[in-house]
């Protein structure tokens, strides 16, 4: 709705909507990773969570 005005700086609009996704995406991340429950061995939990951040 914002981008039909004339003269709206559609660049920032496209900066704040990638912003908006990427902290929905990452705050996903975060909740499902604190329902986690760590237990031995910690080092397959570590590989998940390393799993995440590598995609």
């Amino acid at each position: 709705v914002l981008s039909k005005f004339e003269g709206f700086p559609t660049k920032k609009l496209e900066t704040l909507r990638t912003a908006s996704a990427l902290y929905t995406r990452l705050d996903a991340i975060v909740k499902n990773l604190e329902g986690w429950k760590l237990v031995s061995p910690l080092s397959q939990q570590l590989n998940r969570i390393e799993s995440y951040f590598d995609k």
